[in-house]
């Protein structure tokens, strides 16, 4: 009940709506109701006038910019209308942002080489106020090893080497830039920025690429697989990368890196690819043997991302690398009714030793979800965690008509020119037209005979 996303359900309405009460016919006590929702095109709210209100927040986290109180004690909501258009062409919904005709607008894998340029210093969005907001995110992007695999599974040295080797050759910096187009930083342990018992200081041993992987290499060979050919058998190691694909070309882009990135070290990869409910399902069966995943925090603390790698959440739960490390669970279990501080810190060093060394993971980044706002949002502000920002958020309607105004004025100049291009090459056209037709009639009459 302390996660920042469970909301009260009223047992009236579940019976009178079934299942389309989730969808369609939402009833709940914020500040906002569902007014219209139509797949694929748009979701609108509207101010909830049965909710018991509230007001807007009178004191904010030291360091705050004070024109974030502005409106402090004032009657929320502020806005009374919300819509949300479900747009899938990132170019269409980007030329819209600029035009003015959305307040705000995502910035993803898709749009991004777009707006993070758009936005630098200097550039037309930046000069006309489009501020973009971005956060330290509490989640954490990962590969994992199924550690009850035969292969890639295991607790023994040679079974710790063999994939202390494939994290080593993974490299996250380049992963950040190419796959998240920079949106985020390069990981080294499951907890990330901003919550307690993250270590900014920390390098992780296995994560610290080397483009000649000599290191991998030397593991690699110590792990029984020179070269990464088996020594027993002969054969080339073959290693399983589950991968879903529902997302299209962003998603065929990050299987290619990965496999292209673990090859390098003379392992054959071979993808399997899925969709989404495949992959979950085939997860939470334990039937994967190397996937990529994420989490993002439930709630800001350390014992979120921690009890990922907790024994008895293996899979169907969320420990789907099924990774079971005794001392790992033991100091979980301590530390996580613990209150932040350096004695939990304490803890959470010794648990990262544990599990950096096993190496079930090999953690990729950490990401950000910028957004653009326009000079007229009211309260911008960017909180990882709260997801009722709607609340506090407002409008200046008359600066936002006349800015769009402004930036929608019809430019003639380019049909003038055209105008006089055309115009220039219709007069010559018309006059040697003319000078033909002269012609031919002179040409007649002198053909008839006296």
């Amino acid at each position: 009940m302390a996660m920042h996303f469970t909301t009260p359900i009223a047992r009236e309405a579940v019976e009178a709506y079934g299942n389309q009460s989730s969808l369609y016919h939402m009833v709940g006590c914020g500040l906002f109701r569902l007014a219209e929702y139509t797949p694929h095109d748009r979701i609108v709210l509207v101010h909830n006038e049965n909710s018991a209100g509230a007001t807007y927040p009178t004191s904010g986290a030291p360091g705050i910019d004070q024109a974030l109180l502005r409106d402090a004690g004032k009657p929320l909501p502020f806005l009374k209308r919300v819509e949300f258009r479900i747009i899938t062409e990132p170019i269409t919904s980007y030329n819209l942002f600029d035009q003015g005709f959305f307040d705000s607008l995502s910035v993803g894998q898709a749009n991004a080489p777009v707006l993070l340029h758009a936005s630098k210093p200097g550039t037309s969005m930046s000069r006309r106020g489009i501020e973009m907001l971005k956060g330290a995110y509490p989640t954490i992007e990962y590969l994992a090893f199924n550690m009850q695999d035969p292969t890639f599974g295991g607790y023994t040295l040679d079974k710790r080497k063999l994939r202390q080797a494939i994290s080593l050759s993974v490299d996250s910096e380049s992963y950040v830039e190419l796959m998240n187009q920079g949106l985020g930083v390069k990981a080294d342990f499951l907890i990330p920025r901003g919550l307690g018992g993250y270590d900014p200081s920390y390098k992780n041993p296995y994560r610290q690429y080397d483009p000649d992987l000599t290191r991998a290499r030397t593991l690699l060979a110590e792990a029984g697989y020179p070269g990464g050919v088996d020594t027993a058998t002969g054969e080339r190691l073959t290693l399983y990368y589950d991968n879903y694909v529902d997302n299209g070309p962003s998603d065929r882009q990050r299987e290619e890196f990965i496999r292209k990135q673990v090859q390098a070290l003379g392992i054959t990869v071979v993808s399997r690819d899925t969709t989404y409910a495949e992959f979950v399902d085939r997860t939470n069966h334990k039937k994967v043997q190397f996937f990529n995943y994420g989490w993002v925090a439930d709630y800001p603390d350390a014992e979120n991302f921690a009890f990922l790698l907790y024994g008895p959440n293996e899979s169907p739960g969320p420990n789907n690398a099924n990774y079971h490390n005794p001392e790992y669970d033991r100091l979980f279990e301590q530390m996580r009714g613990m209150d932040d501080g350096p004695a939990r810190n304490e803890i959470i060093r010794r648990m990262r030793d544990f599990a950096v060394e096993d190496c079930p993971w090999i953690y990729l980044s950490e990401n950000e979800g910028p957004t653009m706002y326009q000079p007229w949002v009211r309260n911008r502000y960017s909180n990882p965690i709260l997801s009722n920002l709607l609340d506090y958020r407002g409008i200046d309607v008359e600066r936002r008509e006349r800015l769009q105004t402004e930036w929608n004025r019809p430019i003639w100049t380019p049909l003038a020119i055209f105008a006089l291009i055309a115009f220039a090459g219709v007069v010559p056209a018309a006059q040697t037209v003319h000078r033909h037709r002269n012609r031919r009639v002179r040409k007649r009459i002198s053909e008839e005979p006296s």
